[in-house]
């Protein structure tokens, strides 16, 4: 985290800090909160106006370099965003991905220092488009491309292959 917010230019400061994910109960894993910790202490720093960080769900991995990394779970962030209508702001590559919840803004950032310019209102961000999926011949859809959910990936290539209905 020190290394990100510094090699973005930004300040970290010198004294010791601590970092307290409350409530204890909930488990929290993977690196989807370096955004919002990095947001929050440059809050702290008052280099966000009063404020910036409310109304927006951040996940994001942090590079060392500052820039944003994918996370896992982009959709389900979005549905969750949708439930308390709030806005998402994600790394790039999961831009996307969460904009395929209609009713969520999902503004993609690069870097953390793109981050803190959106959220304090100087470099706003464009709001990431869904992918069209529509099936138009230009690209062919193949279940080969989906990832994960071998199971389920399974189950419907036996039910196609054999002309089976997939309703019951």
């Amino acid at each position: 985290m020190r290394a990100a917010i510094r090699n973005s230019n930004l300040p970290f400061p010198a004294a010791r800090i601590t970092v307290n994910l409350a409530p204890a109960d909930l488990r929290k894993e993977g690196p989807m909160y370096d955004l919002p910790i990095a947001l929050g202490l440059l809050a702290a720093q008052e280099l966000l106006p009063a404020g910036a960080l409310l109304g927006t769900l951040l996940a994001g991995e942090l590079a060392l370099d500052g820039s944003v990394r994918p996370v896992g779970g982009a959709v389900n962030l979005a549905l969750l965003a949708g439930q308390e209508e709030l806005d998402v702001l994600l790394g790039e590559v999961n831009a996307s991905e969460a904009a395929l919840i209609d009713e969520v803004k999902v503004y993609p950032a690069r870097t953390l220092r793109e981050a803190l310019q959106h959220l304090s209102g100087h470099v706003p961000l464009t709001p990431a488009q869904a992918p069209d999926f529509s099936d138009d011949g230009s690209v062919p859809l193949d279940l080969a491309d989906l990832k994960g959910q071998g199971q389920a990936r399974r189950a419907l290539e036996i039910a196609l292959a054999g002309g089976h209905n997939l309703l019951h």
